[in-house]
């Protein structure tokens, strides 16, 4: 189920994860989520991927939702000593329990999404699939490896 609220701006954007933008609809978000159509955009950011299987360390995973002409860009970090594919899947279900931990207790679970008018969509999520049916794309924009 979703609710869509009209609004012109939300106000001071949340942050999660130190640098990932948290529900916002201004002009910076749209210009990130269009970003995942240009390849250039794509490939960007992410020197040297050389897959590293066994080592340990945090990805830093960008998931782009879609809603009709609804949008949203998160980004998670997914610890561990997993590479490629697998952390991407990874990063769903870390998405959804930092979304029901920031939920209040009584309150549906939501990602929140927008627009280029700067409408407001409020997507509500029952379990981890119903993120996994709106994901449009996943990249892995960091590797740090632990020390």
């Amino acid at each position: 189920m979703t609710t869509e609220i009209e609004r012109a701006s939300i106000g001071n954007p949340q942050q999660q994860n130190d640098s990932a933008p948290s529900g916002r609809c201004d002009a910076a978000a749209q210009q990130e989520s269009r970003k995942g159509a240009d390849t250039q955009g794509l490939w960007s950011g992410l020197p040297d991927y050389d897959a590293p299987d066994g080592a340990w360390g945090d990805h830093e995973i960008e998931i782009a939702f879609q809603v009709g002409s609804m949008r949203a860009v998160r980004t998670v970090t997914v610890g561990g000593n997993g590479c490629g594919l697998d952390v991407m899947r990874s990063a769903i279900g870390v998405l959804f329990d930092q979304l029901a931990t920031e939920t209040p207790e009584d309150d549906p679970i939501v990602l929140k999404m927008c627009n280029a008018r700067g409408s407001e969509l409020a997507h509500e999520l029952y379990d981890e699939e119903d993120l996994e049916h709106i994901a449009v794309g996943v990249r892995i924009v960091a590797f740090r490896e632990d020390p």
